[in-house]
């Protein structure tokens, strides 16, 4: 951690009253909505990502972007079969937040 953000933390633990503790919430907020935005902009469909969940890492495809959300196609283990009953690998559709996407 650095100096600054220590001192944030400390301020929040020791002296912070409950209208201060509102406010930085609220800046936390927007500043998520800033990364989502941000995100949104640099990255679009078709686009190879990794994101991780549940201390699981995933590598998957964008296959749509919503407001504040992608649908994500990722491979998963076994097969599947399409419509000609031919085996094909077997994919999941995740719908991740954003803020959580990293481009591969």
């Amino acid at each position: 951690m650095n100096a600054k953000l220590k001192s944030s933390v400390e301020f929040i633990c020791n002296s912070a009253t409950q209208a201060d503790i509102d406010q930085i919430y609220q800046a936390l907020l927007i500043g998520r909505d800033r990364l989502a935005r941000m995100n949104r902009r640099a990255l679009t469909a078709g686009t190879k990502v990794n994101f991780s969940s549940r201390g699981v890492d995933y590598t998957g495809v964008i296959k749509s972007i919503k407001i504040k959300k992608a649908v994500v196609e990722c491979p998963v283990a076994g097969t599947a079969y399409n419509a000609k009953m031919q085996r094909v690998p077997a994919t999941a559709l995740y719908n991740v937040p954003l803020n959580m996407l990293v481009a591969a």
